[in-house]
Order: structure tokens, then sequence, then C-alpha cells
């Protein structure tokens, strides 16, 4: 599976934690930067992903997150995202 894809996924694991708490209603992450992505090992057709995410801070509308894909127990990807939660109607 291509870097840029297990990337988006784990943006849109950290998306979905955001959105689910109540603060959050109506609200849209946009992500202002990636960092540190670091490609471990490949994921082949087959691998089941799974995706740990921690929320490092939020200050505001403003927060950073950590992520990490795991395939078999072993890290496959990890990176740290800023992100920025605007409302819908932005």
């Amino acid at each position: 599976m291509p870097g840029v894809m297990i990337l988006e996924l784990m943006a849109q694991v950290g998306a979905a934690m955001l959105l689910s708490r109540p603060e959050h209603a109506g609200k849209v992450p946009l992500i202002g930067a990636i960092d540190d992505a670091k490609f471990k090992k490949m994921v082949v057709p087959g691998d089941q992903i799974i995706v740990e995410v921690e929320l490092l801070w939020l200050r505001g509308s403003i927060g950073r997150m950590k992520s990490v894909a795991l395939v078999d127990g072993e890290v496959t990807t990890s990176m740290e995202m800023t992100f920025k939660l605007v409302p819908k109607d932005s």
C-alpha cells in the first residue's frame, strides 16, 4: 500500500477520534503539517492495519497528534500531525 494512503488513513482515524467528542460537533479538522513520517515496513494486500492515535495537545482550535500504524503488532508507519479545527460553515 502506498505510504501516502497510510498517512491518509492515520489522519482520518485522528479526525474520527476528535469529532467523536461532543465539544467538536460541527467542526472540520484541517491538516496543517505532517512531521516525522517514518515508513518502517511494507504493507501488502491482506495485511490488517491497526491505527493508534494519541492527542498530544489541543489549545483552542490548534492541536497536535501522534499516530502509528501496526501490522501484526509491528510498527509500519508513524507520524505527528498538526491540525486546526474550523467550523463547517467556514
